[in-house]
């Protein structure tokens, strides 16, 4: 047997088996996440958080004596340009225990059990991913610090903009385009290339054409906008990802590109949500991506999520509280 093999754990004086979740276990992960979130996801959305055309997911799970999941923990692999060297990092995701399973919420519970098991699979020196981070929610925080496998890093605030039909800054043009289209794949190029080469001051997700179609072009039940910023005589310079949800916001998920397109930005999406009816343009932002924005006109609009280091991870440096470049899209459920 090796390291990772299925093995029993006790958690109290009940039984469990903990292992490495695959393909098999389809239906178990879709019947926790009803059980754990109340809703069904869309038809397609297993594959496209586990298959390898999608997010590329892996999981470790915890079962009971009678062969149901009642604990569960995944990461989706997302290179990083830390401070200009890129690194492979796992973002944590689908974190759930079975609503009858969190009597034993302990340290040493469900969730302890598969986040361990995971860290020791996938995380940290001579293993496949450096380090490990996710965003997670104020109650969940609290859980996971409590835990001892994380620290909460810092905290993502939610900025909002009114509804702007004005035109674009002098010299600027929007655009729309196609995932789909010829010179898709250029253009991002162009915008990630100007984007890491200003940015390494900071650490960012990696921005290129094909995490952004497995982030946002082949997720279920979502329609994805892709605005491309360009100076007028110059051509392409950024890439802005919203998505219309409804009558009350128009949700900026990402941005590729320099951050002096960042006011033309700013202006085409809030002139976006004008033309399509909406009164509210709204963004997730880290503290140092928040200094960028609020310069723009951004306004402060309470606590969005908090982002969480694993204690297993290995990192470059000490820098990722004050210096992590992150946006809405960069989380793995909006």
């Amino acid at each position: 047997m090796t390291e990772f093999s299925p093995r029993e754990c006790r958690i109290g004086d009940r039984c469990f088996l903990l292992r490495e979740v695959g393909v098999q276990d389809r239906a178990a992960v879709l019947d926790l996440f009803v059980r754990v979130f109340g809703e069904t996801p869309p038809a397609t959305w297993y594959e496209w958080k586990y298959g390898e055309e999608g997010l590329d997911g892996k999981a470790y799970g915890l079962w009971e004596e009678t062969g149901r999941l009642v604990a569960h923990l995944a990461g989706f692999p997302r290179l990083i340009s830390w401070r200009g060297k890129q690194i492979d990092a796992i973002q944590i995701g689908d974190m759930m225990v079975a609503p009858e399973a969190r009597g034993e919420l302990t340290r040493r519970g469900p969730l302890y059990q598969v986040c361990s098991a995971f860290f020791a699979r996938w995380v940290g020196v001579g293993r496949p991913y450096a380090l490990a981070f996710g965003f997670t929610h104020e109650r969940a925080m609290r859980l996971i610090e409590i835990i001892g496998l994380f620290v909460k890093v810092e905290t993502i605030q939610r900025l909002v903009w009114s509804a702007d039909s004005a035109r674009l800054p002098w010299g600027w043009k929007m655009t729309n385009v196609a995932s789909s289209a010829p010179d898709f794949d250029r253009i991002i190029a162009l915008a990630w290339r100007k984007m890491e080469q200003e940015g390494k001051e900071h650490i960012l997700g990696v921005r290129n054409a094909a995490q952004l179609r497995a982030r946002f072009v082949a997720r279920p039940g979502m329609r994805h906008r892709f605005l491309v910023i360009s100076r007028c005589w110059f051509g392409p310079c950024a890439v802005v990802i919203v998505r219309d949800e409804g009558n009350s916001v128009l949700r900026w998920l990402d941005f590729v590109g320099p951050r002096m397109a960042l006011p033309a930005a700013a202006a085409a999406v809030r002139r976006v949500a004008a033309e399509v009816g909406i009164a509210e343009v709204e963004i997730w932002a880290s503290a140092a991506a928040q200094a960028d924005l609020l310069a723009i006109g951004a306004q402060p609009a309470g606590t969005a999520a908090h982002l969480a280091l694993a204690q297993a991870s290995c990192c470059p440096d000490d820098s990722l509280a004050s210096k992590g470049w992150w946006l809405s899209g960069d989380t793995d459920y909006l």
